[in-house]
């Protein structure tokens, strides 16, 4: 999770912080678009190297074996993250508040549904990395909905 955080800071750029700035929304939309451009580019960069050099980014980079079967989550992970992030700015930029408390609750309620389901299936090693993206993925829907 950590490195997924990391890595989703970076793909950006960091322009979707730059979206509530222009006083035009044609501008705002730009902005938008470059960065879901990066994120996309930068997350098939990062599947590639993960899909191709698995195992060398586990054992030398990350110093770690046990990561290697999910390292090809860290992209769609990375992609959910800015895309929610984008899109959130966006709908402050917009004054969509709800929106934003709408997903917010929706990532809770998918983050504990998961937390029950692992706990249940005896799955808790794996529990984490999948209720992120279970949380990430309920936050998503409520925008997509939209």
């Amino acid at each position: 999770m950590s490195i997924t955080a990391i890595m989703a800071f970076l793909s950006s750029g960091v322009y979707e912080q730059a979206v509530l700035l222009p006083r035009e929304d044609k501008k705002a939309m730009s902005l938008v678009a470059l960065s879901l451009l990066l994120t996309t580019g930068q997350c098939m960069i990062f599947f590639i190297i993960f899909l191709f050099f698995r195992d060398f980014v586990a054992a030398t980079i990350l110093n770690n074996l046990q990561i290697k079967p999910f390292l090809l989550l860290i992209p769609v992970s990375i992609i959910l993250s800015n895309v929610y992030t984008t899109l959130t700015f966006y709908a402050n930029r917009r004054k969509y508040y709800s929106y934003i408390s709408q997903g917010s609750i929706n990532q809770g309620i998918g983050i504990n549904l998961s937390k029950l389901l692992f706990a249940f299936t005896d799955l808790t090693r794996i529990g984490l990395i999948f209720e992120g993206l279970s949380g990430n993925l309920h936050r998503r829907f409520n925008y997509w909905c939209r």
